[in-house]
């Protein structure tokens, strides 16, 4: 989970285990160089309208929103959708399970600046100290031994 969405009054976070960018999703190397100048999809619950409109001067009637990942991908690679912004976690899981049939090109965009981070954490119930002990020690270790890069890297992460 990304940290800052936790509710604070219940849980209790982990220390992050790695740090989730945005990136941009397109059918083809010749789309993706192309995505400032043609209409995008963003996701609701992303909240990338500003970044998008503030950073990469995309025009608001160039952004369209849509609520399901999946469906937008597929428009994508079958040259209905240009391309789309999204977390690349979600995007690469998509793009390497259920639609590694087709063939997509990606790329990570720049940080967001001033924007809350999206540093990625495991929830404890707040009252469970020695479970979050735990989980950081265990997190701690799989990163000083890199199984933790083993990890990630398998999961193209």
């Amino acid at each position: 989970m990304v940290a800052e969405d936790l509710p604070s009054e219940y849980v209790t976070h982990t220390q992050s285990y790695m740090v989730s960018k945005n990136c941009v999703v397109a059918a083809n190397q010749n789309n993706l160089s192309s995505w400032q100048s043609n209409p995008i999809v963003l996701f609701e619950n992303d909240e990338l309208g500003d970044y998008v409109t503030n950073v990469f001067k995309i025009p608001q009637k160039n952004i369209t929103v849509s609520a399901h990942r999946y469906d937008t991908l597929r428009q994508i690679a079958t040259n209905q959708a240009h391309a789309a912004i999204s977390d690349c976690t979600i995007l690469k899981y998509y793009v390497n399970d259920s639609l590694k049939d087709f063939t997509f090109a990606m790329e990570e965009l720049p940080p967001v600046e001033g924007a809350a981070s999206a540093d990625l954490v495991f929830a404890i119930r707040k009252d469970d100290t020695e479970m979050l002990q735990k989980v950081n020690s265990g997190l701690e270790n799989i990163k000083k031994n890199g199984q933790l890069d083993e990890i990630l890297k398998k999961w193209q992460q």
